[in-house]
């Protein structure tokens, strides 16, 4: 069984970089995305980030990649995100 753990972002590479650049309206991509993603593939937490989020519905840039393309990586690995809740753990 595989424990997913709540994300905490303190100290990854994004910590301190307006918000907004990981979240496009409408899932459009801009050139401030693209850096971002760039931020992301060289982040320490990377992997437990993009964990998290193909495992919980989560909107925006998580682990170097955006909506739609955790959405395909879900498919190819059957993967069923679940709501957030409060759960401290999720298996």
């Amino acid at each position: 069984m595989k424990i997913v753990k709540p994300w905490n972002f303190e100290g990854a590479s994004c910590w301190g970089i307006e918000t907004s650049y990981f979240f496009p309206e409408k899932n459009q991509i801009t050139e401030e995305n693209k850096q971002v993603k760039k931020i992301c593939n060289g982040c320490y937490w990377k992997e437990e980030c993009l964990t998290y989020a193909l495992h919980y519905k989560v909107v925006g840039i998580w682990g170097g990649k955006s909506t739609k393309e955790r959405d395909r990586m879900r498919k190819q690995l059957n993967i069923i995100a679940k709501p957030i809740t409060n759960e401290r753990y999720v298996a």
